[in-house]
């Protein structure tokens, strides 16, 4: 693993972060070993400051959901590299943020409680990933229950955009991303990376037309100028 990590960041110096892929809830087997997991995070970490000692290493193996029990998730999984790997000091942890709606439950208190379980481990001014999370559906489907009211609900809709019309769907999609954002932005001292996972469609076509929900961040942008 150390040298496979080793070969590929030598060779991909653009980019700067490398995680071990993956949900934590996949690692159930592996993690039941604490010794590996240790070795494995090891290799991985000493193989990408070889090739390059400028990247980031984060934890990987991210939580599906940042809610109690994904919180669990990483808090043991820390423990883990605390107790077998206590030399190595990872750059920053991951975690995902689906769940039904911004305030569904309150994002922005399960992002506090997320970095206030960081805080033992001495990861609490750390950076967070959260490299999955949203994907609020434009469209509604009641059949195939997809709505923008229950985050993650079209993940399986491959047919892509329906019309080029702009329904209230698409809006509503739109705004909670924006409202999703929000707490986000508030722990930006942490929050390194905010990504809408969702099909390309959701943005553009293969056209490159845009659908409403692409503006989502330069609206809200728009909207806080240079707020603090």
């Amino acid at each position: 693993i150390e040298e496979i990590a080793f070969r590929k960041t030598k060779k991909r110096p653009w980019i700067k972060v490398w995680f071990i892929g993956g949900e934590l809830e996949g690692f159930k087997p592996f993690i039941t070993s604490p010794a590996a997991v240790g070795k494995v995070q090891k290799a991985l970490y000493r193989g990408v400051k070889r090739g390059n000692p400028e990247a980031l290493v984060h934890t990987g193996g991210t939580p599906w959901n940042i809610g109690e029990n994904g919180r669990e998730w990483m808090k043991g999984y820390l423990k883990i590299l605390a107790g077998e790997i206590p030399d190595i000091r990872v750059d920053g942890t991951a975690i995902h943020t689906y769940q039904t709606g911004p305030e569904n439950p309150d994002l922005d208190k399960e992002i506090h409680d997320y970095i206030e379980m960081l805080r033992p481990f001495g990861y609490a001014d750390s950076k967070i990933y959260f490299d999955e999370g949203m994907n609020y559906f434009s469209y509604t489907i009641p059949s195939r229950s997809m709505t923008p009211y229950s985050g993650n609900s079209g993940n399986g809709w491959y047919i892509g955009m329906l019309s080029y019309d702009t329904g209230k769907s698409e809006k509503m999609a739109a705004a909670f991303t924006i409202r999703h954002y929000l707490p986000m932005l508030k722990y930006a001292k942490n929050a390194t990376c905010a990504n809408d996972f969702s099909h390309l469609w959701n943005f553009f076509d293969y056209d490159l037309t845009m659908n409403v929900k692409l503006t989502a961040l330069n609206v809200l942008a728009n909207m806080l100028g240079d707020a603090d």
